[in-house]
C-alpha cells in the first residue's frame, strides 16, 4: 500500500477524515460512516479490548 504524503505530514487519515467532511457540509457523496456503523465499531472495540 502507498503511504500518501498527508500521512507522513499529519496524523495518518487526518487529511482523508476532512476531506470527507467537506463532502459531506457539501451535500456530496462521502465515506464518513453513518452513527450506526460508528456505535457498531466502538462496540467491537470495547469488546476486543475488554474495556
Amino acid at each position: 500500500m502507498k503511504v500518501n504524503i498527508w500521512d507522513k505530514n499529519f496524523k495518518p487519515g487526518f487529511r482523508k477524515q476532512a476531506e470527507e467532511m467537506v463532502k459531506l457540509i457539501n451535500f456530496e457523496t462521502c465515506e464518513v460512516p453513518i452513527l450506526d456503523e460508528a456505535i457498531y465499531t466502538m462496540e467491537l472495540i470495547k469488546e476486543i479490548y475488554k474495556v
